[in-house]
C-alpha cells in the first residue's frame, strides 16, 4: 500500500531508535544543536542522523531557516509517531521494572461465601495495604 508521495511500507525500513529519538526531539525544538544536546549527541552526529532519515524515507523531513529548522509535513508525521514510540518504550521500561520487582501481577482466588468473607477478604485487604 502506498500514498500519493510514493511512501509504502518499505519507506521506514532501516530507521533506528536513534533516528526516531531525534525526530521526536525535533518536534519540540527547532534547533538541531539543542535537540542533539538533549539526546547526548554532538551536532554533527545529529546532522548525520537527520540526513540518514531523509535518505531512508526518500523525502525531505526538514527545511533550514537560518540557525533553526522546520519539519516538513512528512517530518511532522514521522516526529509525531516517533514521540508515541518513545512513550511506549518508556512504558515498557516501567512495566519491566515493575515485573522484575514483583510489584505487579494478578491473583485468582476461588472460594465459597463464608471463607471468602472471613479469611480471603481480610487477607486481600492486608495485602492491598502493603502493595497498592
Amino acid at each position: 500500500m502506498s500514498d500519493a508521495l510514493g511512501l509504502g511500507p518499505a519507506a521506514l525500513r532501516g530507521l533506528k531508535l536513534a533516528h526516531l529519538r531525534l525526530m521526536a526531539e525535533l518536534q519540540t525544538t527547532p534547533q538541531l544543536t539543542l535537540a542533539a544536546a538533549r539526546l547526548g549527541l554532538s551536532q554533527p552526529a545529529a546532522s548525520r542522523l537527520l540526513a540518514e532519515v531523509e535518505r531512508i524515507v526518500g523525502q525531505p523531513v526538514h527545511k533550514r531557516q537560518g540557525r533553526s529548522l522546520t519539519l516538513t509535513e512528512v517530518g511532522m508525521a514521522l516526529a509525531r509517531r516517533a514521540g508515541r514510540i518513545a512513550l511506549e518504550l518508556a512504558d515498557a521500561v516501567r512495566d519491566m521494572t515493575e515485573a522484575a520487582g514483583g510489584t505487579v501481577g494478578s491473583v485468582c482466588i476461588g472460594s465459597v461465601t463464608g471463607p471468602a468473607l472471613n479469611l480471603v477478604l481480610p487477607a486481600l485487604t492486608a495485602e492491598q495495604r502493603l502493595h497498592p
